[in-house]
């Protein structure tokens, strides 16, 4: 199986982003986590990079299964393929890489709205320290900086300042 540099690259921010904490976890004074051993093992280390490697496996998958395939993004957007990849290499779409090939989360469409493609995702990309894993996700947790309500719900609204600002506060 071959995933794209960007797949990879975000397969290898998400995991670090959790071997990051991880390590401020292990590594914090043990004031702050009473019972805890003062540093694991080597085995533990690896029993816990490895459960993190399977949890991201399975939110990889999870949003991957729940994604559009590329030539129906076509055919909902009545766009040619070639359109599909300029938008995805804009930053105007995003997608993962799978055994199916390229798949777009499902967050970016609203099929009900006259246009089909939500506006703002490059914005929302470039104010979120995420990959599409975690843009994904995100997109799909109620927010309570945006009254309760999903990224992607406010997103489709077009208020993408909204969302642009929430984006911005995950990093903060």
């Amino acid at each position: 199986m071959s995933i794209s540099a960007d797949t990879r690259r975000n397969l290898v921010e998400a995991f670090e982003h959790g071997l990051d904490e991880f390590t401020a976890v292990a590594t914090a004074p043990r004031a702050d986590l009473p019972g805890l051993p003062t540093r694991p093992s080597a085995t533990e280390l690896a029993e816990i990079e490895g459960r993190n490697r399977a949890r991201l496996a399975r939110a990889r998958q999870a949003v991957y299964d729940t994604s559009v395939p590329r030539g129906e993004v076509a055919h909902l957007l009545d766009v040619s393929p070639n359109q599909v990849s300029n938008l995805l290499a804009s930053q105007r779409l995003v997608a993962l890489d799978g055994p199916d090939g390229q798949r777009f989360p499902d967050w970016q469409f609203d099929l009900g709205a006259q246009r089909v493609r939500v506006d703002g995702i490059d914005r929302v990309m470039a104010a979120m320290p995420a990959g599409v894993l975690g843009l994904s996700q995100w997109m799909a947790t109620p927010n309570a900086t945006l009254d309760g309500r999903t990224p992607a719900h406010v997103l489709a609204t077009g208020d993408v300042d909204a969302v642009v600002a929430a984006a911005s506060a995950v990093g903060a």
